[in-house]
């Protein structure tokens, strides 16, 4: 369980990490379609039931940005005859697990207050305290609601949503916006977002051309080529297991750390909470991305494979992770196994498509 903290801090590299997956675990469900105008989150509605639990499952978007490149002409018997030019597509899908103990207590919750039965998977969709947002357009993000709120009685979980589900809006309200950045997005709906609690948040987005990201706490990307990690975020945290987060009041312009990285045809970015990166070694992402590829998987099954295998690693008390290396690095000797958390994984795929 990660500290809570107010604004401000220094910043160190932490670890990231993993081993193949067979199958993905019951919670977490995948959900698959192609748009270039619809967007979903993690975040509920006003009008769900239960509104902390009622959460969309993890999905798929395809989002096509208007960059041409290599776009040519050709002669033929003295016309010039323009081939259609190409246009990167970026394909991403989502899963989303939360730790274990709080399917428990929704499960509590929920018959106590309705009287029936309930849904695990419902539950698996609201990933805990993580959430997470993809947009049209190549925009996406995870955050990471702090779980040490919990101590207090408070959700951080519906603070986390609410910056996703701001982001989004945000998003949507200027679909027409020139240049517009992740850091200005990840503002706004900070400046919107009224739960208490504190949260990591990463924003990112694809125009085509260049990943643009803002980053603020232990939350991060790799970017994978040819089965191999290519560039990565940086962990920002003040001490171990203590990342940087925001909280209402916040301005997260002082803290985001940002990255801009050229993309190309086949790179596959893997945006995700700390529950996968202090589970699984950040080559053994990149190991298992290509097999899925192999196999011909869609980005939101990919993910779903990540998120379990992060979550069986979690469960583990015993062998080197991410995390066992990061504490015994401070001195926590002895300490070995996984680190069970809630996991939040976004995956998305560039591709060129003809157009």
């Amino acid at each position: 369980m990660e500290e809570a903290a107010t604004s401000g801090g220094a910043e160190t590299t932490a670890t990231s990490g993993l081993e193949d997956a067979e199958e993905a675990s019951d919670g977490s469900t995948a959900q698959d379609f192609d748009t270039d105008v619809d967007t979903e989150s993690s975040a509920s509605t006003a009008d769900d039931q239960a509104a902390e639990f009622a959460v969309p499952p993890a999905e798929e978007v395809c989002n096509k940005v208007d960059w041409g490149k290599d776009t040519s002409e050709v002669k033929n018997n003295d016309r010039m005859v323009p081939v259609a030019s190409s246009t990167l597509v970026l394909a991403s899908g989502a899963a989303i697990l939360p730790h274990p103990s709080k399917l428990i207590i929704a499960s509590t919750f929920y018959i106590l207050l309705f009287g029936t039965p309930f849904d695990h998977s419902v539950t698996a969709a609201t990933g805990g305290e993580d959430a997470y947002f993809i947009a049209c357009n190549g925009w996406f993000g995870v955050a990471d609601g702090v779980g040490q709120w919990s101590f207090e009685g408070i959700n951080a979980g519906l603070y986390a949503r609410e910056l996703m589900d701001g982001c989004k809006k945000f998003i949507m309200e200027n679909q027409g916006a020139v240049d517009l950045k992740p850091e200005q997005v990840l503002s706004k709906a900070a400046d919107e977002a009224h739960s208490p609690g504190s949260s990591t948040v990463l924003v990112a987005h694809f125009d085509g051309q260049f990943l643009n990201a803002s980053n603020i706490g232990d939350s991060g990307f790799l970017v994978i080529r040819n089965g191999e990690v290519y560039q990565k975020s940086k962990p920002m945290v003040y001490g171990f297991n203590f990342p940087l987060q925001i909280e209402k009041g916040d301005n997260p312009l002082k803290l985001v750390q940002n990255y801009t990285i050229e993309l190309e045809d086949g790179d596959v970015i893997v945006t995700a909470s700390d529950g996968l990166f202090d589970n699984v070694y950040e080559q053994e992402v990149a190991t298992m991305v290509s097999k899925c590829l192999q196999a011909d998987l869609k980005p939101a099954e990919i993910a779903e494979h990540l998120a379990a295998k992060a979550q069986e690693v979690g469960r583990s008390a015993a062998g080197s992770t991410p995390f066992s290396d990061a504490a015994l690095a401070v001195g926590y000797l002895g300490f070995s196994g996984g680190k069970l958390d809630d996991i939040a994984v976004v995956v998305s795929i560039v591709r060129k498509s003809e157009i």
